[in-house]
């Protein structure tokens, strides 16, 4: 066995811990490297090729390990679904609009329109899609889900690939981009491994269908168009942030209540 050979039987046998490593050296390198030093005016576009590293790291292992790309890559296109999965993975990431929505209907909760030009949210939405935060898909769902899958349950690893994604995250999140704040990152360890399980649930119950997992996270990174007014109480603002906290915590819940923890999907579904 010659050095070649060796190296790609070592990965071969450490698929998701090479995965890992590649995905962070990647992503933090290139943050503390070139975004900290230099810095970017537009802090959305410098977090785009920090978004690349679960895809450079699940292209690599995959090359390296059997180096099946374009099968790999086929076997993840698939889009021939049921609409319904379409419009839950584009819809539930604005399930805050909805309940605020809902709140001023009911109960007369003032809320107020973004002040982003209406180009925003389209143009953000595509770039997620096409070339920023969606393509950690190909890394998170579409290499490490299914890789943990073939030892663990779905859900453990749904929630392991969740907090490794948001420790992924720490260097944008905790450094100052101007999207987030320090404290956010403690946030993130608690609603990623919730979307991770809701992803999980989309990916496997679409036969493995990149594009629905995909879809939600474009959908997570739009910008929302309203929010609550300043003028509301303190009481109905809290009132109904705990209810769109509580709506992330209930849907895993009932995900897996229903759906088993085995396999996060209905084979029936597709």
């Amino acid at each position: 066995m010659n050095i070649q050979e060796k190296g790609e039987y070592i990965i071969q046998r450490n698929r998701i811990l090479f995965f890992i490593l590649i995905s962070f050296a990647w992503s933090w390198l290139y943050w503390g490297v070139i975004v900290l030093p230099f810095g970017f005016e537009d802090q959305f576009l410098a977090q785009i090729p920090f978004a690349w590293g679960p895809l450079i790291a699940a292209l690599v292992i995959t090359k390296k390990s059997n180096g099946n790309l374009s099968g790999w890559v086929r076997g993840l296109a698939k889009w021939r679904l049921k609409i319904r999965w379409y419009l839950i993975a584009l819809l539930i990431p604005f399930i805050d609009v909805f309940i605020i929505l809902g709140a001023h209907g009911l109960f007369g909760v003032p809320f107020t329109l973004s002040d982003r030009p209406i180009s925003e949210y389209p143009e953000r939405f595509i770039t997620t899609l096409l070339i920023a935060g969606s393509l950690e898909e190909f890394g998170w769902r579409g290499f490490a889900q299914s890789e943990l899958q073939k030892k663990w349950t779905a859900l453990w690893s749904a929630i392991c690939i969740g907090l490794l994604w948001a420790i992924w995250h720490f260097p944008v999140v905790y450094f100052g981009s101007a999207s987030y704040q320090p404290s956010d990152f403690f946030g993130m360890l608690i609603i990623l491994p919730l979307w991770s399980i809701i992803m999980a649930w989309l990916f496997n119950s679409s036969k493995g269908a990149l594009i629905i997992p995909m879809l939600f996270h474009a959908s997570t990174n739009t910008p929302n168009p309203v929010r609550i007014a300043d003028a509301a109480s303190e009481t109905a603002s809290m009132t109904i942030e705990l209810i769109i906290l509580g709506f992330w915590i209930l849907l895993p819940v009932c995900i897996i209540m229903y759906y088993g923890s085995q396999h996060l999907a209905d084979s029936k579904q597709d």
